[in-house]
């Protein structure tokens, strides 16, 4: 009552708390997608009252079918705003084997972050390719010693359980008769008769056992005494060249016939330089093209505008050119080459098949992070899916 006081200190920090709500962000996983649809799912996220920052996307590790995970760990990007749709975008690329032919391929995606409707999807940009390739260089020689006919076995890649034969041939022998059921005599009347229709390709041993009695193939066909060499060193006839006696052909120009069990969409045939490559100039080198509706092509010369500069592999420096079907049409059963002018080395023939059938499986893992106005960051594992 006296007007006299007292003071005592007072710490409020007890009843004091500064909170950071901090961002949330839930991605869920794409389980279905596909190469040619894509996918979607939705990612619920709040970055807070402290507002959002950043997305950033990182790629850990993808799995293509049931072969080992490649670890990757690397960012797609970091996004501070959206795109004229909305969206936070990344992409992303992924170089491997997609389809089994041992080839790398390069596949490229997007996904795109809707923050608004908390989804988000999965786009393939650029898709496996569906055309599988292989050549003569990774397969192997059936025993045998050198004689008209050889064989290369597949034991590995996309042509694991296929074959190629190889038959030394008379360039001026007949491709068909145009019977009925040419494609099918035995003995062999024409080279179609050895080629058979469709995939119903004779092998080595079955050629080997027409080369004498009681079914023996015509001398016009095959001359028994040829010796058919295959390897990178070159595939020819009784070396590794394929040599022409002189303008126009001629029977004794060198000539094989190349027969994939598998029927294919494109054969490439590579000319290294080792003999000075080919100059359709002065040289000429002809083809013609059995094809599985037992249709047979005329000969055809291999033009300078058909050759292609090669700038790698076993005949890096040489020259290739292209043997394709035609769209719609039917597939290439095997092929001919034919010298009749000049002398060339033929190091490795390629293989191309469409193929109809989707490529392997592809599953990603990845990581989301978000980042609110003051720094604080959420993570969030997600995987996708693609068939």
């Amino acid at each position: 009552g006296d007007g006299d006081h007292a003071s005592a200190p007072l710490d409020l920090t007890p009843l004091l708390a500064f909170k950071d709500d901090g961002p949330s962000i839930t991605v869920h996983n794409i389980t279905n997608g596909t190469y040619a649809a894509g996918g979607g799912s939705t990612w619920p996220e709040g970055p807070g009252a402290d507002g959002f920052k950043s997305l950033n996307i990182t790629l850990n590790n993808y799995t293509i079918d049931a072969h080992s995970t490649v670890t990757v760990n690397t960012s797609l990007g970091t996004a501070t705003t959206t795109d004229v749709n909305g969206n936070y975008v990344f992409n992303g690329t992924i170089n491997a084997d997609f389809n089994g032919d041992g080839i790398s391929d390069s596949v490229a995606f997007t996904l795109a972050f809707k923050p608004v409707a908390d989804t988000y999807t999965i786009s393939v940009t650029t898709p496996p390719p569906s055309i599988v390739n292989f050549d003569t260089s990774q397969g192997s020689l059936a025993p045998g010693g050198p004689d008209p006919v050889q064989q290369l076995n597949f034991s590995s890649g996309p042509a694991t359980g296929e074959r190629v034969v190889f038959f030394g041939a008379v360039p001026t022998g007949p491709a068909t008769n145009g019977s009925q059921n040419d494609g099918t005599h035995t003995p062999p009347q024409d080279f179609l008769d050895l080629v058979k229709l469709g995939q119903q390709d004779l092998t080595k041993a079955q050629i080997d056992a027409l080369l004498g009695p009681p079914n023996q193939i015509p001398a016009a066909l095959i001359n028994s005494s040829t010796q058919m060499n295959v390897s990178t060193s070159g595939i020819g006839i009784n070396n590794n060249n394929l040599d022409g006696s002189g303008a126009n052909i001629q029977s004794t120009d060198e000539s094989f016939v190349v027969n994939p069990s598998q029927l294919v969409d494109k054969v490439k045939v590579f000319i290294d330089n080792s003999v000075g490559g080919y100059n359709p100039g002065t040289e000429d080198l002809e083809y013609r093209v059995y094809y599985s509706d037992g249709t047979v092509s005329a000969y055809a010369k291999v033009k300078d505008t058909d050759l292609t500069p090669v700038t790698s592999g076993v005949a890096n420096g040489g020259k290739s050119f292209e043997i394709s079907d035609v769209a719609g049409g039917p597939q290439i059963d095997a092929v001919q080459l034919t010298m009749a002018n000049g002398t060339i080395k033929i190091p490795v023939i390629q293989f191309s098949i469409q193929q109809s059938f989707l490529p392997e499986p592809l599953n990603m893992n990845l990581t989301a992070t978000l980042t609110d106005g003051d720094n604080d960051t959420k993570q969030s594992q997600f995987s996708i899916a693609l068939a």
